[in-house]
């Protein structure tokens, strides 16, 4: 028996050019395959990092402008009680004015906890507010009670409001650091 050298040869490379063929047909179907996959997880990657981009910068914003609300209560609190106590006759207008001031800066304290505390600030701003709480708890006595303890009471107000004096450079500067951050 005698071999066909052409038509094994012919067979060799017709069954090499068909497995070539399909090598690279197979080939090229599953690197699209995964390209296509890879395209469609990369586009769905950056739409959910852009919406929690703009999730982050809103909630930067309303961070910077609720800081900013306190930044403005507290210098508000501070010169109220510094009118009070920089004058010679006690004036019960302005300690009126003073006791309105506070309701605010409590609420907003408690309306930026969560942001207070995740920057560490928040019992900085907790002790300020507990202070010019106490001032407004002297302040009503005060206005509402006998001139015989007046005197004293304005003593013990003038040692609170350097304790508020000296808080309120600190809550500014940590209310600042907090806001230019972003």
């Amino acid at each position: 028996m005698e071999i066909d050298w052409q038509t094994v040869l012919t067979s060799i490379l017709s069954s090499g050019i068909v497995s070539t063929i399909l090598v690279f047909a197979l080939k090229t179907f599953f690197e699209k395959q995964i390209e296509y996959r890879f395209d469609r997880k990369l586009e769905e990657f950056k739409s959910d990092l852009e919406v929690r981009s703009d999730q982050k910068r809103e909630l930067g914003k309303h961070r910077i402008e609720d800081y900013r609300k306190l930044a403005e209560q507290v210098y508000r609190i501070r010169n109220a009680l510094k009118m009070i106590m920089e004058v010679e006759t006690f004036n019960i207008d302005w300690c009126l004015e003073y006791i309105k001031k506070t309701d605010p800066y409590v609420e907003q304290i408690y309306i930026s906890r969560l942001d207070l505390e995740r920057d560490g600030i928040f019992l900085q701003l907790h002790e300020y507010k507990n202070l010019a709480l106490s001032i407004k708890s002297q302040l009503m006595d005060l206005v509402s009670g006998d001139k015989a303890n007046q005197t004293e009471k304005l003593g013990e107000l003038q040692a609170l409001y350097k304790e508020l004096d000296r808080q309120y450079n600190d809550i500014i500067g940590l209310l600042n650091k907090n806001t230019e951050e972003e």
